[in-house]
């Protein structure tokens, strides 16, 4: 009764922490993340008393800060929210593969080498993508330019594939 008491009670935040919780994530993740950044005393407790109150579907992705003493139940609260950072960038016609990394780099979107990574290793949903040439630089010509606006947890991957979603959409 006590642990469950001290569990409870306010963890007390002195700076600023965020956290990013990405969709693909589960209850169990999210709640270790918490925990391991101090928000939470206890994952199990925190994923328990999603489950018991039926909160743990509603669990959102989002960009997250918290400061100040934070209970269990104000982070489980917090976290329904969904508190998005978005980012938008704008890929202007003619831009090369290697001057959209540089201006996601630039944005604070992604890394670059995870850009150039990605186009490497990925497989993409992209009905030409049998037709592409192997390598970074396969997907010239096949980025759309326009102007997106994405969540800040997007990976390199969730922005190539959106971007060549939009050439399909508009071919």
């Amino acid at each position: 009764m006590l642990f469950l008491a001290y569990a409870f009670f306010p963890v007390n935040i002195d700076k600023n922490i965020t956290v990013a919780i990405s969709p693909e994530k589960t209850t169990s993740e999210i709640a270790a993340i918490l925990k391991k950044k101090g928000i939470v005393r206890s994952a199990n407790l925190f994923k328990y008393y999603t489950v018991l109150f039926g909160i743990d579907e509603k669990l959102k992705a989002g960009t997250y800060v918290f400061k100040g003493p934070q209970t269990l139940p104000q982070v489980a609260a917090e976290l329904q929210k969904g508190s998005t950072k978005m980012i938008t960038f704008t890929v202007p016609e003619g831009y090369t593969f290697d001057q959209i990394a540089e201006l996601l780099s630039d944005k604070g979107c992604i890394k670059k080498e995870d850009f150039y990574k990605a186009a490497e290793t990925m497989k993409f949903n992209f009905p030409y993508a049998d037709q592409l040439p192997k390598g970074s630089k396969s997907l010239e010509g096949f980025l759309f330019p326009d102007t997106y606006k994405i969540p800040d947890y997007y990976s390199a991957e969730d922005i190539i594939q959106m971007m060549l979603n939009r050439f399909v959409d508009i071919l």
